[in-house]
């Protein structure tokens, strides 16, 4: 699926995102879910650098909200303290 607004892609990648920290809270890290999520973030994100690599518009729009996502999420904190 390829994004044309860089804020959609944005939106996506945080959805998928959460939905990997909750698939991992859940069934496990090693789950087949938590890692289908996984990848599936790994490509969204693949695309999001495409598109600041080919500096395309929105780029300033879109960066605070880009890096407040790659902050450590605090729900995963206390499941890495188990670790």
């Amino acid at each position: 699926m390829l994004y044309q607004n860089g804020n959609k892609l944005l939106e996506e990648i945080q959805r998928k995102r959460q939905c990997m920290i909750e698939s991992a809270t859940i069934n496990g890290f090693t789950s087949e879910e938590t890692i289908r999520c996984s990848e599936e973030l790994d490509q969204l994100i693949y695309q999001f650098q495409i598109k600041i690599h080919k500096g395309q518009k929105g780029w300033e729009e879109s960066r605070l909200p880009y890096k407040q996502m790659i902050v450590w999420p605090k729900a995963l904190t206390p499941i890495c303290k188990l670790i």
